[in-house]
C-alpha cells in the first residue's frame, strides 16, 4: 500500500525561472582612456568611438554581426549602375536640442568633413571622397559637393564617382554620424567636440577632464527612451586595464575589460558574467621608416626574426590569436597560412652583421612594469644585439607622438572602422593614408589599394588586397603580433549587452538594462 501511495504522487513540475522584462533606471559605469574629441568627423580611436556611438546616429548602423542595417534611414534604393543612392529618412527624429532632423543635416555633416579648415587627411575623408565632386570641393575648386543634395526634407541623394562595395558599411561608421549645423557653428569645431549634440539615445551632460564624461537618457529618442537613466565614462589620466578591473571588483564599475592573463580568475568568481568575442583588430609593432636605423629594411626584418611571438602570446591565457598576417579572422582575405617571418635569432644576427644598435621604444603606460610582454620583447631584441630604451606614456602623449610621426618604434592596436580588408590596408599603408604612422611609401601598394577600391567583383577585389598585404609584409613597416579576443566582465545585474567584433567601440548601450532588484 505504501508503495502504491508513493507511485501515485504527482511529480512536481520543474521550476522555470521567470523571464524578467527590461526595466528603466540605473547608471551604467565604465572606465576607459581619455578621448581627444567627441566630434564624429574626427574620431580615430576606440575611446572616442565608444562614447560617440551613444550620442550620435547615422543613416545606417552595424548590427551585432557587423551587417549595415537601417538607423535614421527608413529605406534606400540603389541605381542600376550602383553609383546613385537615394535614402528616405525616418520622420519625427529629433536632435537633443529638440529640432527635427532633415536631409540637409546630412548634406552639411558630410560636407564639413571636406572643409578647408581640416588640414590633415582623416579616415572620414578617405572613405567619403568617392562622393562625386568631394575631392574638387576639398581642393577649394567648388562651392559645394556635386554628388550630395537634398531631394526634399526626407530624401537624400548621394552620387558616387564609381561603384563601391563597401559604401553602405562606410555610412554605418562613426565618421558618418549626423550633426546639427547650427550647433557646430555656434560653438565652433573645438567647442562642439567638447559639448556634442546628436540624435542618439543619450545626450551629453558634462565632461570633467581627467575625471569623467556623463551622458543622460534622451527622452525624445526616435527609437524609444533607453532603459538606463545615464552613463558615466570614467576617464582618468593614468588609465589602465588593471585599474578598471580593480574598481570593478570594488563595485565602482558595472563592466570592465579583463586584463591580460586574468580572465580565468574572473570566471571563477561566479557573480560575474563573462563575454568573449574575437576582435576585428591587429596588435603590431610599428617602425618609423624616416628614422635610422628603421630606414633599412634588413634592420626591420631582423627585428621580426628576433621576436618570439609565441612566448609573448603565452602571457595572455588564450586572450589572443597569433597573427598570420595583417588581416584578422573574419575579414575577407584572412588565411591561416603564415606570412610573417618566423622566430629565428640566428637570421636576425646575420642581418645585423653582428653590430649593436640602440633604439627608443614607446609603449602606452605610465608604469612600464605593468607590461611584461614589453620586457620580453626587449629581452628578445637585446639577445640579437639591439638595446632598447623604453618610453612609457599616457594615451594622449602617445597618440600625438605617432600622429606627428616622431616615434621611432612603438606597439599599437588597430581596430577596423568597417569590416573589410580596406580598413586594415588603405589608412595604414597607402602613401597618403590618414593613419600611416610609419612614413611608408610604395607606389605599387598605392596602385593595388586604389584599384581594389574600384573593383566590384569580390574575388578579384580580395586578390588585390592580398597582393598588397604580401608586398607590405615583405617591406616590413610593421611586425604583426596578434589579434585580441575581447574579454569583458559584467556585474550579474547587467543585461542586454550586444557585443560585436568591434568590442566597446560599437556597443549599443541604449539596449542595456539592469535587473529589477538592482533598480529597487
Amino acid at each position: 500500500a505504501a508503495l502504491a501511495m508513493v507511485c501515485a504522487k504527482k511529480k512536481e513540475a520543474p521550476k522555470i525561472p521567470a523571464i524578467q522584462a527590461p526595466v528603466y533606471g540605473g547608471t551604467f559605469r565604465v572606465c576607459q582612456d581619455v578621448p581627444q574629441t567627441l566630434d564624429p568627423a574626427f574620431v580615430d580611436d576606440v575611446y572616442e568611438s565608444s562614447i560617440i556611438h551613444q550620442i550620435f546616429d547615422g543613416l545606417l548602423r552595424f548590427d551585432v554581426n557587423l551587417n549595415p542595417v537601417p538607423a535614421l534611414a527608413e529605406s534606400w534604393t540603389i541605381s542600376k549602375d550602383k553609383k546613385t543612392y537615394i535614402f528616405k529618412l525616418k520622420k519625427g527624429v529629433k536632435f537633443h536640442t529638440g529640432r527635427e532632423l532633415r536631409t540637409q543635416d546630412f548634406v552639411h555633416s558630410f560636407t564639413r568633413i571636406f572643409d578647408q579648415e581640416i588640414r590633415v587627411p582623416t579616415i572620414a575623408q578617405e572613405h567619403l571622397k568617392i562622393i562625386k565632386g568631394a575631392q574638387v570641393y576639398l581642393q577649394g575648386r567648388a562651392e559645394k559637393i556635386a554628388g550630395l543634395w537634398s531631394k526634399d526634407d526626407y530624401e537624400l541623394v548621394i552620387e558616387l564617382e564609381y561603384p563601391s562595395i563597401t559604401f553602405l558599411s562606410v555610412l554605418a561608421g562613426d565618421n558618418a554620424k549626423v550633426v546639427p549645423q547650427e550647433e557646430v557653428e555656434r560653438m565652433g569645431g573645438q567647442g562642439f567636440g567638447d559639448h556634442p549634440v546628436g540624435t542618439g539615445p543619450f545626450r551629453f551632460v558634462s565632461w570633467e577632464p581627467g575625471e569623467k564624461i556623463v551622458l543622460a537618457a534622451f527622452n525624445g529618442y526616435y527609437g524609444g527612451r533607453p532603459y538606463l537613466d545615464s552613463l558615466i565614462f570614467y576617464v582618468p589620466v593614468n588609465y589602465s586595464d588593471d585599474k578598471s578591473a580593480s574598481d570593478f571588483r570594488k563595485g565602482l564599475l558595472d563592466m570592465t575589460y579583463i586584463p591580460i592573463g586574468e580572465w580565468k580568475d574572473f570566471e571563477k568568481e561566479k557573480e560575474y558574467k563573462i563575454i568573449k568575442r574575437v576582435g576585428m583588430d591587429l596588435e603590431y609593432l610599428g617602425f618609423n621608416l624616416a628614422t635610422r636605423p628603421f630606414d633599412d629594411p634588413d634592420f626591420r626584418r631582423a627585428i621580426q626574426f628576433a621576436i618570439n611571438r609565441k612566448r609573448l602570446l603565452s602571457l595572455g591565457e588564450d586572450q589572443f590569436i597569433e597573427a598570420t598576417g595583417i588581416f584578422p579572422p573574419g575579414i575577407p582575405g584572412y588565411t591561416l597560412s603564415p606570412k610573417v617571418l618566423p622566430f629565428d635569432p640566428q637570421k636576425a644576427r646575420a642581418l645585423l652583421n653582428n653590430k649593436r644598435y640602440s633604439i627608443e621604444y614607446w609603449t602606452v603606460t605610465e608604469d612600464v612594469e605593468l607590461y611584461e610582454n614589453d620586457y620580453l620583447l626587449v629581452e628578445d631584441l637585446k639577445a640579437v644585439g639591439i638595446d632598447v630604451v623604453m618610453k612609457g606614456t599616457g594615451w594622449l602623449e602617445f597618440d600625438r607622438g605617432i600622429m606627428g610621426k616622431r616615434v621611432p618604434m612603438f606597439s599599437l592596436g588597430w581596430v577596423a572602422d568597417i569590416p573589410d580588408p580596406d580598413s586594415f590596408l588603405f589608412s595604414l599603408f597607402h602613401s597618403h593614408g590618414s593613419n600611416n604612422y610609419f612614413n611608408y611609401k610604395n607606389e605599387r601598394v598605392d596602385n593595388l589599394l586604389e584599384e581594389a577600391r574600384r573593383e566590384w567583383d569580390p574575388q578579384k577585389r580580395i586578390g588585390l588586397y592580398q597582393q598588397a598585404e604580401g608586398i607590405i609584409l615583405e617591406d616590413c613597416p610593421i611586425v604583426p603580433l596578434d589579434h585580441t579576443i575581447n574579454t569583458y566582465a559584467l556585474k550579474s545585474y547587467v543585461n542586454g549587452v550586444e557585443m560585436s567584433p568591434f568590442g566597446m567601440a560599437n556597443l549599443p548601450m541604449g539596449k542595456i538594462w539592469f535587473s529589477k532588484d538592482k533598480i529597487d
